[in-house]
This record gives structure tokens, C-alpha cells and sequence, in this order.
């Protein structure tokens, strides 16, 4: 379909039929999105054929459920490369930074931006990642079941926008700690949502992404399952890191 031929063949070349670099792109986001299936653009214009591509996503599935069975709840996996470095930074005592985001809702109570933002987290498990340290190599820590810490606070006045950050500042444990600090406030008019992550692991399209599932479910509209995780990328990427393609 993408294409815009009638029949291929699983051992047809496909840059003789007309694939270029846009059009992988858009196979993986289709591969993705109907299929749940992950696979690298620069693997789809190397593979080159159907069945080469079959193969290559069948065995990365199974390289993945290994992974997965690895541990009953508690499940390990890589961390991304900018997360790597990130963390190797600060466990060698360089600087490190914070980014900030939020949003600021009229009339917004406490105890509804709670479940809101229960509601995206629910969605989202991989969320509750937690980096560590295991012989000296960086890993996430995945377990599905635990409560990701909310920084609440009512307050009776209107504050500036430096009270405002003083009360959503917690210090972010970028080795041991979640992927994120997250804090609500209540105030007599206001309700303010913010978000705090490192600079290795959070950028501006996740924000605004999550700050859009966080107003959606604050109007009952449930956030979709993630369909793909900082899991899934950071074991694409370890492919991708030893493949032919990268190399070449």
C-alpha cells in the first residue's frame, strides 16, 4: 500500500519498487502503530525484502521475551545512551540539570489532578522505572506494581512564581530514583501540575505529550495503553548499536 503497487513478493527488492528513506519511515510507524511490531528505518532499507524484514522483527520479539522472563516482577533492561551518560555524569559528580514543565488549570481541585494523574500513570507503567546501578553497568529497573510518589500541596493563598517552584522542588535521584519528580497544588482559585525529569531521559514532544493525557484525563478521557516503551527503545537501540547497518 505504501508503495502504491498491486502485489509484492516476500524476496522482491524493495528500492526496486520504489522504497526510499520517507517511505521506511512510514512502514515503521505502520509496523508500529497496527502491529505493535518495532523495527529500526535504517534496518527496513538494509534488510530490503519482506521476509528479510519478518525475520529480523521475529527475532527481536524473542530476544525480548527472554529479556522480559528475566525476573518474575522486577525486570531489567538497558538504559538508553543519553540516560547512560546521564547517569555516568552524575555518579562521576558532574553537573547535572533539571527540566521543568506544567500546565495551570483554573478551578482545578487536589484530590481530581490526583486521579488524573493516576489515570496517565496507569496507562503508562513504564513511568515507574527506576536506574540503577547493577556491576557497575547502568540498567532500568521495571516493576509494574509500584506507586510513583505525587508531591501534593493545598495552599490558602496565591503564590508568585518563585513560591510556585520552592514547593514543587524535590532534588531528582537520577541513579536509584524514578524517571521523574511530579507535583500537584491546590490553590483557592488555581490548580497547578508540574513536572520535573532530567535532561538524559525527558524532552519536549514527552512533556506536552504527557501534559495532553494529563488534561484528557481530567475531562474522563482515558490515556491509550503505551504501545512503546523507553524499554522497547532502549533495546532497539542496543540492536541497532551492534547491527551491520551502524557499522556500515
Amino acid at each position: 500500500r505504501l508503495l502504491g503497487i498491486d502485489s509484492l513478493g516476500v524476496t522482491d527488492e524493495l528500492r526496486a519498487v520504489g522504497l526510499n528513506s520517507i517511505l521506511a519511515m512510514k512502514a515503521r510507524i505502520v509496523l508500529q502503530e497496527q502491529l505493535g511490531l518495532a523495527i529500526d528505518v535504517a534496518a527496513i532499507l538494509k534488510l530490503g525484502n519482506v521476509r528479510k524484514i519478518a525475520n529480523n522483527v521475529a527475532g527481536g520479539c524473542a530476544r525480548r521475551r527472554e529479556l522480559f522472563h528475566h525476573h518474575p516482577m522486577q525486570k531489567l533492561y538497558p538504559v538508553p545512551k543519553t540516560l547512560e551518560t546521564y547517569m555516568a555524569d552524575y555518579k562521576a559528580g558532574k553537573p547535572t540539570f533539571t527540566v521543568a514543565s506544567g500546565v495551570r488549570l483554573e478551578g482545578a481541585r487536589l484530590e481530581v489532578m490526583e486521579k488524573a494523574l493516576r489515570t496517565v500513570f496507569a496507562a503508562n507503567p513504564s513511568m515507574k522505572a527506576r536506574t540503577a546501578f547493577m556491576d557497575g553497568k547502568p540498567l532500568l529497573l521495571r516493576d509494574d506494581s509500584q506507586e510513583i510518589p505525587i508531591n501534593m500541596h493545598r495552599l490558602d493563598y496565591e503564590p508568585d512564581a518563585e513560591q510556585l517552584f520552592g514547593y514543587c522542588w524535590q532534588p531528582l535521584k537520577i541513579v536509584g530514583g524514578f524517571l521523574g519528580n511530579y507535583a500537584l497544588i491546590e490553590t483557592p482559585t488555581q490548580g497547578f501540575f508540574v513536572f520535573m525529569g532530567s535532561h538524559g531521559n525527558m524532552d519536549g514532544a514527552s512533556m506536552n505529550l504527557m501534559i495532553m493525557e494529563f488534561c484528557s484525563a481530567l475531562k474522563g478521557i482515558a490515556p491509550e495503553p503505551e504501545k512503546y516503551t523507553v524499554f522497547d527503545y532502549a533495546l532497539d537501540e542496543q540492536d541497532y548499536l551492534g547491527s551491520e547497518a551502524l557499522r556500515e
